[in-house]
């Protein structure tokens, strides 16, 4: 059984409140956006492996308030292994993204929790999302894309602030690829960053059969790759 936990305190390092959390067997919190004086925080609770059942769970976002006390809480997708990655606040409204059970998660709430819309999700089948921001009124969403049973390449993807598919771009180095996190610079160029790894097929007790490497990409706004 794991617990999800949001901890806050003073500048001195001193604590504040320590708040835990669990709907189902395993709940973890991923990541946080403040608002006024709201926490407005993701991750995912789920049941455990071994375990079979109907109550609602997967992706979680929760809403406290400025002294830890829970406002709402609400889950989204499959309650075996739904979960949303990155949260982003604009305008009065939350977008998130994550991944459910082969599928792409980007969803939009309203501050009180209600589920203003989810993408189709049927066009985001074996995309995997971790990372969200907007620029002129889009969004960009980073994170990997299976492309056939033995591929995976990285992928940003635009999207409109209605939740449509613009445009999108691949990154292919090794067998699987995928962008952890994507930010824009001071020019508004996006940096993406990640991991490419290639299973090397031999059985090993270590890391190294998976021959791991970082990457970092840069792009123009309209998804042109710059080169450096």
């Amino acid at each position: 059984v794991r617990r999800a936990l949001i901890v806050k305190y003073d500048k001195d390092g001193n604590l504040i409140f320590d708040k835990d959390f669990r709907k189902l067997d395993n709940s973890k919190f991923t990541d946080l956006v403040i608002y006024e004086d709201y926490y407005y925080v993701i991750g995912q609770t789920v049941y455990s492996n071994t375990k079979i059942g109907n109550k609602d769970g997967g992706a979680l976002i929760n809403k406290y308030d400025k002294n830890g006390e829970l406002i709402w809480s609400k889950t989204y997708g499959n309650s075996k292994n739904a979960i949303y990655n990155d949260i982003f606040y604009k305008d009065g409204y939350l977008y998130v993204v994550g991944n459910d059970n082969y599928y792409g998660l980007f969803c939009k709430y309203d501050l009180d929790g209600n589920l203003i819309y989810t993408s189709d999700t049927e066009k985001l089948y074996n995309y995997d999302f971790s990372s969200i921001f907007e620029l002129d009124n889009k969004l960009y969403v980073g994170g990997s894309y299976k492309t056939d049973i033995n591929d995976t390449d990285a992928v940003i993807v635009r999207f409109d602030l209605d939740g449509y598919f613009i445009d999108e771009v691949l990154y292919h180095g090794k067998s699987y690829d995928k962008y952890n996190r994507i930010i824009k610079d001071e020019n508004d160029n996006i940096i993406a960053i990640g991991i490419m790894s290639t299973n090397r097929n031999v059985k090993s007790d270590t890391v190294d059969e998976y021959d791991y490497d970082g990457i970092i990409s840069k792009y123009k706004p309209n998804l042109e790759k710059v080169v450096v």
